[in-house]
């Protein structure tokens, strides 16, 4: 393509342009193969008085406009003009995005790209494929060089979706043979992710994935000490993990009833219990048949009952987990 501005202070603009056929190693010009006047003159154009402007070219076809030309012509000392800028663009979490840019101007053009203004190395193509995004992300800047300068071009990148927060409030309290697990709820949770290690810091395996906020972990050693983390899941992907809590299962102490007085057909009876292990007391008035009477865990390590309706000439009470 060759374009000629003779525009100056008069304003008057005149232009003419020319196509030539390079060929099939794209270096070597042939003949101008317009075949018609591409003259134009125009006069006292306020337009034209400004030396920064340049002509380019427009096609027309059946009476209206079928493209515009993808390049223009510069001057010699021209750094690069954007001509294909960047987008903004939407991105699902865990998504990667393409972004094209064209510049035009004199001499070879180079790029370099950035994401939230650091220089992603390797990437000097025209077009860039992001990695993997999350919400870190926000923007990309394309900087197009030549021997004149440089011009940038910039975007946003908008992130939908993130995984949820990482669970607070974790606690772990020890039972016989396993461990019992609370946590708070976190915001956007599909399920929970519970880790554990026999070293505090890790490496955790997994244990479970249930969908609320509390599990027992169950078939432990008792006096070995367990450490876990939870972790909440999502569609868009899993949160760092919570704080370590951590607990020791041990085997609960031998039960020995401490009977009080009976008064008025009532009377109770502790033992030394653990905590979050579950008892059951049965009694029976032959020592053969037994039936559960209640079952309940420890307060504060120690079991109390109850009989308020102790009217049998003889009634006996046992205690087993």
């Amino acid at each position: 393509m060759s374009l000629t501005n003779t525009s100056g202070a008069t304003g008057n603009y005149q232009a003419g342009c020319a196509i030539y056929d390079y060929g099939a190693d794209g270096l070597t010009p042939g003949p101008n193969i317009v075949t018609f006047s591409t003259f134009r003159s125009n006069v006292n154009q306020g337009i034209a008085r400004s030396p920064m402007v340049w002509p380019a070219l427009r096609a027309y076809q059946d009476a209206g406009i079928g493209a515009w030309d993808n390049f223009l012509v510069y001057k010699a000392n021209s750094k690069p003009v954007i001509t294909l800028p960047l987008a903004d663009t939407t991105v699902a979490f865990g998504g990667a995005a393409s972004f094209s840019i064209l510049a035009d101007g004199p001499g070879t053009i180079s790029y370099a790209w950035y994401t939230n203004n650091i220089l992603v190395s390797g990437a000097t193509d025209a077009t860039y494929m992001t990695p993997p995004l999350d919400s870190s992300y926000s923007n990309l800047l394309v900087v197009a060089s030549n021997g004149n300068g440089s011009t940038s071009n910039s975007a946003a990148i908008i992130i939908t979706g993130s995984p949820p927060a990482a669970p607070d409030g974790l606690s772990a309290t020890a039972g016989n043979s396993q461990v019992s697990l609370t946590w708070n709820p976190s915001s956007s949770a599909a399920n929970y992710n519970v880790k554990s290690s026999t070293t505090s810091g890790g490496p955790y395996s997994p244990v479970a994935s249930p969908a609320g906020t509390s599990y027992t972990d169950t078939g432990l050693a008792n006096g070995t000490t367990y450490y876990y983390v939870i972790s909440a899941v999502n569609a868009f992907g899993e949160s760092p993990d919570s704080s370590e809590a951590a607990a020791t299962p041990v085997e609960p102490p031998p039960i020995v009833l401490t009977v009080g007085p009976q008064v008025s057909g009532q009377f109770s009876f502790s033992f030394p219990g653990q905590n979050n292990q579950s008892y059951v007391v049965e009694s029976s008035t032959n020592l053969t048949d037994w039936i559960p009477v209640l079952t309940n865990t420890p307060v504060n390590g120690v079991f109390n009952f109850t009989e308020s309706n102790a009217t049998d000439p003889a009634r006996f009470y046992r205690v087993r987990q």
